[in-house]
């Protein structure tokens, strides 16, 4: 079984409590330079995403100034698919 997120990653954010697809990046590049700055572990602002990869599993994902900073499959024990 493959351990990594594959692409393509799908973007999800919230609107009025819901969570509502937006973007889908095919590339690490797409990606980094779409997002800049995004945290799927900060859920308590108004720029709240998720990111699910092309086999639908929730990732950890972190970028910092267009810097890759975490790119991993979420704990499916814990965390519930969109």
């Amino acid at each position: 079984m493959n351990d990594k997120p594959q692409y393509p990653i799908t973007i999800f954010y919230r609107d009025l409590g819901d969570w509502v697809e937006k973007e889908t990046f095919h590339t690490e590049m797409d990606l980094l330079v779409g997002l800049e700055f995004a945290d799927t572990n900060e859920q308590e602002n108004a720029w709240a995403i998720k990111a699910v990869d092309a086999l639908g599993r929730n990732i950890n994902l972190k970028i910092e100034a267009i810097e890759l900073i975490k790119f991993e499959l979420k704990d499916s024990t814990h965390e519930q698919k969109i």
